[in-house]
């Protein structure tokens, strides 16, 4: 268990900032074995102290050390001053960015965190309260859950203030001043981003899920009718609310009692959404291949997260770096690696966090249709087999007989037949080489075409056109594509890495061996004879590919769900030979 004292150059702030953060990535034994809260990633809380404070108040004034360790759950405890947590004018004001971006950012990469709304939550007492009702609002796709203790939710009170009307305001916290330079021109307050109600308003007529809240006051505070207001407006948009009072005033004694209550109701709603995840994922964006299936299960989630939380740390500079902010990411590997359910979670939680993304499925591209594009293969390689023997002088109508034979039971493609016939290790190795010069090529499948889309995307282009193949010669068609809201399209493809294709930025590779991509392809059963010895040399020559492509991959992710660098990688594979 640890508490780290955080002093950094903020740019919002242009000084040294102070936050106070526990951490309990060594919590003992005791505290960790049987309790469930350790079975899963550690969440993050940034909790927010109120007027007067510092970030050490909840340090000393209560026990979140007990409950982070209790928990799992890192407490993040900036020093926001008397700003309200929001961005004032002037050079060293912005302590709204500050809270959601700077810090956000910070302790998620230095020490590992996780960046996912469901992983982080926001709350705070009184000031801090009304902050983070607030930005849990504003910033909704970052924030799974949000609680606010005796908030200061003091809109109302200050709204149309003039300094004659100070002595006689219902809170007396400060100068008319004060309030004019914290929360600007006060006639214009409520219909501002500076009020919460506001906020809330415009994102649910934008059709936007606003967090679960969790709010307390004491009956004996001084702000019991501030929170019973907002608590009316929130019960009037159906947001998920969770309202307490009891007797109590405007301290610690309070704010500690409920302290846990808030954490405790907070991961349970973060947890209760992972359980009913199989339902949510019906609303899940698949990619646009027609007819293809896509069943995401807890595994491509788990694996997801992985790959998420990876990508979150190259992802924003690409973002910066490109002229339009628009990147394109290529999940690719064999069939058997859930490259749809994962490149489809990912476009999830980028849409989430308000970075439009959209997934391509570039099996749209090849030049034939699955049903003629397996016989094509077939064709070269047995072509090409004949050829080979014939080149080795070993072709013989006797021979001929026998490879007719095979061929028509489909085993012309199995090594066995290599100890029977001494001829048929030519036949097989020409075979290849001749489905090799074919398989992921330009001459099986278009890269040009879909090249040229990943380069109007990434010029700003606003809507393109987008080829649908589905599995019959009628199934062909085009769709324009919306593109103005996306940042990123995600191109979900085993040539995803491809050398012939153009314009991917963040290339994630996900690893497979062919007699698991063979498992996959039996249970999608697309095209039928999905087990046959001329599909496992597809699958190895496609593995092939995929490993000599995997030097350019950003990221690497293992079968069991880890992260591989490329040396690590290479070793695995050569294991596996």
């Amino acid at each position: 268990m640890a508490l780290i004292q955080i002093d950094y150059l903020s740019s919002a702030l242009s000084r040294i900032v102070t936050a106070h953060m526990y951490l309990p990535s060594d919590a003992q034994k005791e505290f960790t074995q049987g309790n469930p809260n350790y079975q899963r990633a550690t969440k993050t809380l940034f909790l927010l102290h109120g007027f007067s404070g510092n970030s050490t108040d909840w340090v000393t004034g209560s026990n979140a050390m007990d409950l982070s360790r209790k928990y799992n759950l890192a407490i993040v405890m900036p020093s926001g001053e008397n700003s309200f947590y929001i961005n004032r004018k002037g050079t060293g004001n912005a302590y709204e960015t500050f809270i959601v971006d700077e810090l956000f950012g910070f302790v998620c990469s230095n020490f590992g965190l996780s960046k996912l709304k469901e992983d982080n939550y926001i709350g705070g007492l009184s000031m801090g309260g009304f902050g983070a009702l607030r930005l849990g609002a504003k910033y909704n796709h970052q924030y799974g859950a949000v609680f606010g203790l005796s908030s200061a939710m003091i809109i109302d009170d200050i709204s149309e203030l003039t300094p004659e009307d100070v002595s006689n305001a219902s809170v007396k916290m400060a100068d008319y001043d004060y309030y004019r330079n914290t929360f600007g021109d006060l006639t214009q307050l409520k219909e501002s981003d500076i009020n919460p109600e506001y906020i809330i308003a415009n994102k649910i007529a934008k059709g936007e899920n606003l967090p679960p809240v969790f709010m307390a006051c004491g009956t004996e505070d001084s702000l019991l009718e501030n929170n019973r207001r907002y608590r009316d407006f929130l019960q009037k948009t159906n947001i998920d609310l969770a309202y307490h009072e009891s007797e109590g005033i405007h301290d610690w004694c309070f704010w500690t009692a409920y302290l846990e209550p808030a954490i405790k109701w907070m991961i349970s709603k973060s947890t209760k959404t992972e359980v009913e995840s199989d339902t949510l994922l019906d609303a899940i964006p698949h990619g646009d291949m027609p007819g293809d299936k896509v069943e995401i299960n807890a595994t491509h989630l788990q694996k997801s997260k992985v790959v998420f939380e990876e990508l979150m740390k190259i992802l924003p500079s690409a973002l910066k770096q490109s002229d339009h902010q628009k990147v394109v990411i290529a999940v690719c590997g064999g069939s058997g690696v859930g490259k749809s359910e994962i490149a489809s979670l990912i476009s999830h939680y980028l849409n989430e966090m308000n970075i439009g993304s959209y997934t391509l499925s570039g099996d749209n591209y090849p030049r034939r249709i699955p049903m003629y594009n397996d016989a094509e293969r077939l064709s070269i390689f047995r072509n090409a087999g004949m050829k080979a023997l014939a080149s080795h002088e070993t072709l013989t109508e006797t021979v001929m007989e026998t490879i007719r034979a095979l061929q028509e039971k489909g085993e012309d493609a199995n090594p066995a037949y290599c100890e029977q016939y001494p001829w048929f290790t030519a036949y097989l190795n020409g075979a290849a080489e001749g489905l090799k010069a074919y398989l992921g090529t330009p001459e099986e499948i278009d890269f040009d075409a879909l090249s040229a889309i990943l380069d109007q995307f990434k010029n700003g282009k606003s809507k393109i056109w987008l080829k649908r193949m589905g599995r019959t010669d009628s199934e062909m068609w085009y769709s324009k594509i919306d593109f103005s809201e996306k940042n990123v399209l995600i191109v979900e493809w085993t040539h995803g890495n491809s050398d012939y294709l153009t314009g991917v930025d963040i290339p994630i590779l996900l690893n497979s061996t062919p007699e698991e991509t063979l498992a996959h392809r039996k249970s999608r059963n697309r095209d039928g004879k999905t087990d046959s010895p001329f599909t496992m040399k597809v699958l190895e020559l496609e593995q092939a590919m995929l490993k000599n492509q995997a030097h350019k991959a950003k990221i690497i992710l293992s079968k069991n769900g880890e992260i591989l660098s490329y040396e690590d990688y290479k070793g695995v594979m050569d294991e596996r030979k």
